[in-house]
């Protein structure tokens, strides 16, 4: 005579959540001027590259007036940070990094409300945006 054993499968009460991608082309508004006493931006590694899709990172931000704003190129490749946009001809007109190599970090006081772009010079689909109230 043989002891067989059964085993059965356990099966939770509740369904997975599943997260479905975002398609709203807007980027997220992040503050984070009153957590620090300034704001940092990230120039995400792999950014040179169009196809990346994620370029600075928060890629948009509201400050308070009178907030830093540090951009650190965490990138291997050389990049820029200036304000404007190669459409509008504004270009440089708050702000320039001049080149950032890796590792280098640029900083910018806003002290003046408003709505300031930026992107990087050597590779013009890397954009981001500044809200200052």
């Amino acid at each position: 005579m043989t002891n067989k054993s059964k085993t059965s499968a356990i099966i939770p009460d509740t369904p997975a959540k599943l997260e479905v991608p975002s398609t709203d082309s807007k980027p997220p508004v992040i503050d984070t001027s009153s957590q620090t006493g300034g704001s940092t931006v990230s120039i995400v590694p792999g950014s040179s590259a169009p196809s990346n899709g994620k370029y600075f990172a928060p890629e948009a931000i509201a400050i308070s007036k009178g907030t830093t704003v540090t951009w650190t190129n965490d990138d291997v490749t050389l990049h820029t940070v200036i304000s404007g946009t190669p459409e509008e001809g504004n270009i440089g007109t708050e702000f320039d990094s001049s080149y950032l190599a890796a590792g280098k970090a640029f900083e910018h006081a806003f002290n003046t409300a408003g709505t300031f772009d930026y992107f990087c010079t050597l590779h013009p689909f890397m954009t981001g945006k500044v809200k200052v109230q």
